[in-house]
């Protein structure tokens, strides 16, 4: 997540690209974790960007 303007609000493709990241994961990795970081300090994710609409 790297949305510094928008306080990492998700837009458009971020659901479907989240969702295939963790597919392809599940198919081909023995990983037991996955992790979603924020790159903006003290914030994770706003919500749905309600502007991007």
């Amino acid at each position: 997540m790297n949305r510094t303007e928008a306080r990492n609000a998700i837009k458009d493709e971020m659901p479907s690209k989240l969702r295939a990241s963790v597919e392809n994961l599940r198919i081909h990795s023995s990983a037991r974790i996955f992790g979603i970081f924020s790159t903006v300090p003290g914030i994770f994710c706003a919500g749905t960007d309600i502007k991007a609409r």
